[in-house]
């Protein structure tokens, strides 16, 4: 059915358009020969458009629709593996090979996506096109799991967590507005503790947490307040030996901005889930939501990380 609707794109694909575009007061005549950017979704239709099972059990092979990270190592961001191809798959597809593709959590059949058009930077087709979506990952996803993290590090009612508060709610009063409607809110009356928040909620939230974190009180509050098991967690957390192998291994086909950037997103993927594994134990971080931090684009890469 999917082959079906795309018929005409591809064919569009072959030939190309002409348009009259108008750019500072000009027109030019432009032959566009059409790609596909991305393909727009949730991380379900992702999965179906990827060919990749949609299980999220324990006993999967494979979480990730873009590499072939087992789901053992889905909460290690130092390890990489070989990434899906259409060429990967289409061949277990043409061979009858079942078992490979369940290897690699993939279904067996034929992807129509294969034969489409997308972006040639990676040649990774659809597997290097469904990025993470903003809902589910982002604000539900990492920023929920930041603010629970944190919560669980300063305790839901020490005297950290209640001065931590008041601070924060001294923050959003002096960040409070009465326009710009497309800003995040910034106000949290009950403090970062309290309360259910919405999702679009929970960027205002976050930047208000690094603000506070960021100035005076808030970096020596942590320090000199904690208690018990508090010391553990705002203590230093020496990370930069498990990622010298990360950018060792970068230093042969990267530029240098590439292998700090890529140094830092692991880096930070690590401190989480050190603090996660402490908090509430290994088998919780394996799940895509932390291991889609390594695919996403950033400006001075055109690869992701893993």
């Amino acid at each position: 059915m999917l082959d079906k609707f795309l018929g005409s794109h591809k064919e569009l694909e072959k030939s190309g358009f002409n348009w009259a575009l108008k750019h500072k007061g000009k027109t030019c005549d432009i032959h566009f020969v059409p790609f596909v950017m991305f393909v727009k979704g949730d991380s379900v239709e992702h999965d179906k458009h990827c060919g990749s099972c949609t299980s999220r059990t324990q006993n999967v092979q494979q979480l990730c629709r873009c590499c072939t990270c087992p789901n053992l190592d889905a909460h290690d961001p130092c390890k990489r593996y070989e990434k899906k191809t259409p060429e990967m798959i289409q061949d277990m597809t043409d061979q009858n090979d079942k078992d490979g593709s369940q290897s690699v959590s993939q279904q067996h059949l034929l992807n129509a996506w294969y034969k489409i058009r997308f972006g040639l930077h990676n040649g990774l087709n659809a597997h290097g096109a469904t990025p993470a979506e903003m809902l589910r990952w982002l604000q539900l996803g990492k920023c929920k799991c930041l603010r629970e993290m944190f919560l669980m590090q300063t305790g839901k009612k020490s005297k950290l967590s209640k001065q931590i508060d008041t601070l924060a709610k001294m923050m959003g009063t002096h960040c409070q507005r009465q326009s710009n409607g497309d800003l995040p809110r910034n106000d949290f009356s009950k403090g970062i503790h309290g309360g259910e928040l919405m999702a679009h909620e929970m960027s205002g939230l976050i930047l208000i947490l690094c603000t506070c974190l960021c100035c005076h009180e808030g970096r020596t509050t942590p320090m000199n307040e904690s208690i018990g098991k508090q010391r553990q967690h705002f203590g230093e957390r020496l990370v930069h030996q498990r990622l010298d192998h990360a950018v060792g291994s970068n230093a042969a086909d990267g530029t240098l901005a590439q292998i700090a950037q890529d140094s830092c997103i692991r880096d930070l993927a690590f401190r989480g889930r050190s603090v996660q594994i402490d908090s509430i134990g290994k088998g919780h971080w394996q799940t895509i939501k932390r291991n889609g931090v390594l695919y996403i684009q950033f400006p001075c890469s055109s690869t992701s990380f893993r």
